[in-house]
């Protein structure tokens, strides 16, 4: 068979043949095996030297449990995979010897032979005769004795005395399924102390290695135990246990010590009742199992392997549930146990495996009091078992029964943490639900009332569903504040919002808030310097909310308004001047002119004659034809209309400029004038100097005059001159 590393091995049964045991030497088969071939039979010496042939299964199986095994490598040689029949092995096994060397056909020359490794098995520590697992008596033939009638085979049948049964007791140092029991017949059916059977053994019974025969055995009395070898090398010999039974009721290992004998026997007898004289009267029961031979001369036993843990089936469970409790057999032992279960029904036990029913809802310890022999072992394990009950209504749901339109999700809350949530009408919104938690993510268009209601859920079923929490989502609150807000430069208006929706009364909220005459106003003033958006909060009765925004322009500021006009000064009339309008892109302007004396005109371009003197400002209004928003120019003082006129005579010669940079009137005369009386007047004929000049040359400072139109008078008796003159900025 491959081991699947380049090594094959095979098995061979049966074992301890000729007395051999599992692992020893067989250097005695020597033969070839089966004149070269390899199937299932093979040869071995005889006593006489002699081949003679034995069987030897190759599927692992043999005809008794005495079996012997040679495992050999390299493995999956020839290829060989695991399990097949190995037919191709057929060379001399080391020419006729068996030792650590063995010979096979050589894959490149399959005429020659090669030599092989044999690894032997160690030797077993224990030979087992008899378990009764496979429900048989293995290699003894039994035959029942000091029974009375019941010996004889011909009158009562061997197996209505011995019968293989279940374990009645698996515990302790016996966790067999099956064993033997012997019905042991009293004085009033003619038993005899040596109660018990003789057995013919085939293989023979083999203590050349082992020495000391184990057999288990469970009582309800105490007596002697014996067991009795004969026929063999060294004659016959019956001995009692060397251990000597005390305990009852339990499976106890009764030894037998055979060191004084060798050899192979092919009858022995066992004896579990040996009470002489025999007391007993009726049938007693008594069970016997695992007949063995070892080398160990103490009995088995499990002081310090005794039970030391348990288990259930379940440890979290309902409530009305039960649960099953199973104490740890495999890795140790117990003559008793008592087992305590608070909150369960019934509330102890001394039952090995108990069922024990919980019918409230709790956490609940369990412990276990194993005895064995004379030790005691308490287990409690706290907090083992978990019991659930089928849950309670949660109560209502807790949260916000009054939603606003444009709240997104909304958050409640059970008290109960494993849940199911229900909305309705499902189109409501959308839930997420964690614990104890549920958040409903509403639908931005439904706006009505939906109700929510919550069940507890765990592992040992479901609620009924909470009482009914139901919310109300309002209508919408909508605001309209038309179209793009227009405002003329320099103006207010008064904006008038259209609300619907929601619960009135509404409070208002304008930003910005330096914008407008009271920004808590339904309908309040803006006045605006440039583009920019407000905005608009509305809160109804209900405390909910909406806001938007709305741009505001402002026109009128840039229109850039401008004209001339000419001429602009007047000393006589007519005052007739031509105004020209300087506005850009005029065609999108309609224009006012005011001229200063309460007449106006709306030409584009217009012609005006003032109708007397006078100093007039001038205003021109452009007016936007799409907004009708304004922008102004207004000239101060533009146009100067004076009657005081310069006469044609000049009695006196003289001329006379300015001189700008020094602002000087320079008055040069012809001749030398005779004290000339000089006065500097504004158009309005207001006084701003006077003095006598007689010199021809003069200075006079004209310092500090505003920009403008002046007129000087030359007087001398009765004669009079005059001049203008004009300051510039």
């Amino acid at each position: 068979m491959s081991n699947g590393d380049g090594t094959w091995s095979m098995t061979f049964v049966p074992a301890d043949f000729y007395g051999l045991e599992a692992g020893a030497d067989v250097s005695q088969i020597c033969c070839v095996f089966n004149n070269g071939s390899w199937d299932a039979e093979g040869k071995d010496f005889n006593e006489t030297g002699g081949c003679i042939e034995f069987f030897i299964p190759l599927d692992g199986v043999g005809p008794t449990s005495t079996t012997w095994a040679i495992t050999f490598t390299p493995a999956a040689f020839y290829g060989i995979a695991a399990g097949t029949d190995v037919t191709q092995i057929g060379c001399v096994f080391n020419n006729g010897t068996w030792d650590l060397e063995g010979k096979d056909w050589d894959p490149d020359d399959p005429e020659y032979c090669i030599d092989f490794y044999i690894e032997l098995y160690p030797p077993s520590d224990e030979t087992m005769y008899a378990d009764f697992e496979d429900e048989t008596t293995g290699p003894f033939t039994l035959h029942v004795m000091g029974c009375g009638e019941w010996d004889n085979e011909l009158l009562h049948p061997v197996n209505e005395t011995f019968m293989i049964i279940d374990n009645p007791d698996p515990g302790g140092i016996n966790t067999s399924s099956k064993v033997m029991q012997f019905n042991r017949r009293g004085t009033d059916d003619g038993g005899q102390p040596w109660g018990g059977f003789w057995a013919n053994n085939d293989p023979q019974f083999d203590i050349s290695l082992h020495k000391y025969v184990h057999v288990m055995v469970w009582k309800p009395k105490a007596s002697p135990v014996k067991f009795k070898l004969e026929g063999g090398t060294s004659g016959t010999l019956e001995i009692e246990s060397t251990n000597q039974q005390t305990a009852t009721d339990k499976w106890v290992d009764m030894v037998f010590d055979f060191s004084t004998m060798e050899g192979m026997y092919p009858i022995c007898a066992f004896m579990p009742d040996f009470e002489d004289p025999l007391t007993s009267a009726g049938v007693v029961e008594i069970f016997f199992d695992n007949i063995r031979v070892n080398s160990d001369p103490d009995p088995m036993t499990v002081n310090g392997n005794i039970v030391a843990d348990f288990s259930a089936n379940i440890t979290s469970l309902c409530e009305g549930d039960a649960v099953t409790f199973m104490p740890d057999l495999l890795n140790g032992f117990a003559d008793s146990l008592r087992w305590d279960f608070p909150g369960g029904l019934p509330s102890s036990s001394i039952e090995q495996f108990p069922e024990i029913f919980y019918t409230e809802s709790g956490i609940f310890d369990v412990s276990l009091t194993a005895f064995w022999y004379n030790d005691t072992n308490i287990i409690v394990k706290q907090n083992y078992i978990s019991v659930f009950s089928i849950p309670e209504v949660p109560i209502k749901p807790i949260g916000d029964t009054l939603i606003c339109f444009n709240e997104d999700f909304t958050v409640y809350t059970s008290n109960s943490t494993s849940t199911v949530w229900d909305l309705s009408p499902p189109n409501a919104g959308n839930l997420n639900t964690y614990d104890s938690i549920c958040l409903i993510y509403w639908n931005e268009s439904f706006t009505a009332q939906a109700s929510l209601k919550v069940k507890a859920i765990n592992s040992c079923g479901e609620s009924e569903y909470s009482e009914v929490i139901t919310i109300s989502k309002h209508d919408a609150i909508n605001i309209s504040l038309g179209e793009n807000i227009l405002v003329c430069y320099g103006e207010s208006k008064m904006i008038e919002p259209q609300i619907s929706g929601g619960t009135p009364p509404y409070l208002y909220f304008w930003q910005p808030a330096y914008l407008f005459d009271n920004n808590t106003s339904a309908t309040p003033l803006i006045t605006p310097n440039s583009n920019a958006y407000i905005y608009l909060t509305i809160t109804d009765n209900m405390d909910c909310s909406n806001t938007i925004n709305q741009y505001v322009m402002v026109e009128g500021e840039n229109y850039n308004p401008d004209f001339a006009a000419f001429p602009y000064q007047f000393i006589s009339e007519p005052f007739n001047v031509q105004f020209d309008n300087l506005t850009p892109d005029q065609e999108d302007y309609d224009f006012i002119w005011y001229f200063g004396n309460g007449d106006s005109s709306l030409l584009v371009q217009p012609n005006y004659t003032y109708p007397e003197n006078g100093l007039y400002s001038v205003t021109l209004i452009a007016v936007s034809k799409l907004t009708g928003c304004s922008d102004t120019l207004v000239k101060e003082d533009l146009i100067v209309c004076t009657g005081a006129g310069i006469h044609d005579a000049v009695p006196y010669g003289f001329h006379y400029f300015v001189e700008e940079d020094e602002r000087e009137l320079y008055l040069v005369f012809d001749n030398q004038p005779d004290n000339l009386c000089f006065q500097l007047l504004n158009i309005y004929g207001n006084e701003y100097y006077t003095s006598i000049i007689h010199q021809k040359e003069n200075k006079i400072s004209v310092k500090g005059l505003d920009p403008g139109m002046y007129i000087f008078v030359l007087r001398k008796d009765d004669r009079i001159s005059t001049g203008k003159i004009i300051l510039t900025r």
